[in-house]
């Protein structure tokens, strides 16, 4: 067995020179969270487009959990709005035909 076999493959240049590591790797620069103006807009979308904030959520989940919350939190919310619109939608549409 010659050295270059017994070397830790961590030690090699193109390891450190792209940031990878023993544990896993990390490429570039830390990751950067997301505005705060985002974080409110992801909220909007999510009361108007829940299924867009829920794709959002399940898409961030693993990588980005800190930024996946807002997307998640503005998908609840919008299935609750929207299911209290349906019930009251319901409600406003039997007293019309009178059948309540």
């Amino acid at each position: 067995m010659n050295q270059e076999d017994q070397r830790d493959p961590s030690s090699n240049p193109f390891h450190e020179m792209y940031g990878y590591h023993q544990e896993g790797y990390k490429v570039g620069e830390e990751e950067k969270r997301l505005h705060f103006v985002f974080k409110i807009g992801f909220l909007v979308m999510g009361t108007f487009f829940p299924l867009f904030a829920f794709f959002f959520y399940i898409i961030w989940r693993n990588d980005r959990p800190k930024d996946a919350k807002w997307p998640g939190i503005g998908c609840i919310i919008g299935v609750i709005v929207n299911f209290g619109i349906e019930i009251a939608r319901t409600i406003f549409s039997l007293i019309s035909n009178g059948l309540l």
